[in-house]
């Protein structure tokens, strides 16, 4: 699980110094290993953690919305994308987005899943949808070791038959607009990354 862990860190690395403490946290992803981790960043939260293929029927509301990679793979993304929107709490709720981009390869430029989107269409589906101000960037990892690329194809099972993968990896921050919301921009987070 050491891909999905190191994305984790990703994650939690671009929540650190974000002015929110969660009381409710929804968290999409497949299984149970990065429950732990995400409670002892988030100690006062109540977790509470679905699949993709549930996310339709989920109606409570939650301060914090994640999604870990799940989302690339549904048939139609950006529909989810929009489910999750609405599951995030009206006064400022925050959804949390790690996807896999166009970049995402495998073995000689191969393409991995056709529904793969760009960071723009992500953006522009949070901008259209009356999210305030969302931050997006982009990481590339080079996988090689055997050992990770199974970790991957674990999880992602759609992912397989390859003995190397590059992920393109899209992080995307959204703040519910509210009329007194502050935005918060990638210079920030970046800022506070480097002071740690």
């Amino acid at each position: 699980m050491k891909v999905v862990d190191t994305l984790l860190d990703q994650v939690l690395d671009r929540l650190q110094g974000i002015r929110i403490v969660p009381k409710t946290i929804l968290c999409i992803y497949p299984e149970n290993f990065l429950d732990d981790k995400l409670q002892e960043f988030y100690p006062e939260a109540s977790i509470t953690r679905i699949s993709i293929q549930q996310l339709k029927q989920e109606t409570r509301s939650y301060d914090l919305v994640m999604s870990i990679g799940d989302v690339t793979f549904a048939e139609e993304p950006l529909e989810l994308l929009l489910a999750m929107l609405k599951l995030v709490v009206n006064d400022r709720g925050l959804l949390m987005l790690a996807a896999f981009g166009i970049g995402t390869e495998g073995d000689h430029g191969q393409k991995l899943w056709e529904g793969l989107q760009d960071i723009h269409n992500w953006g522009d589906a949070m901008t259209r949808n009356d999210w305030g101000h969302p931050v997006l960037d982009v990481l590339s990892v080079d996988i090689q070791s055997p050992e990770w690329v199974k970790g991957v194809e674990k999880v992602w099972p759609m992912i397989n038959n390859t003995t190397e993968i590059r992920l393109e990896i899209i992080f995307g921050l959204a703040w519910k607009e509210v009329k007194d919301e502050v935005g918060i921009s990638l210079s920030e987070i970046k800022s506070s990354r480097s002071k740690k």
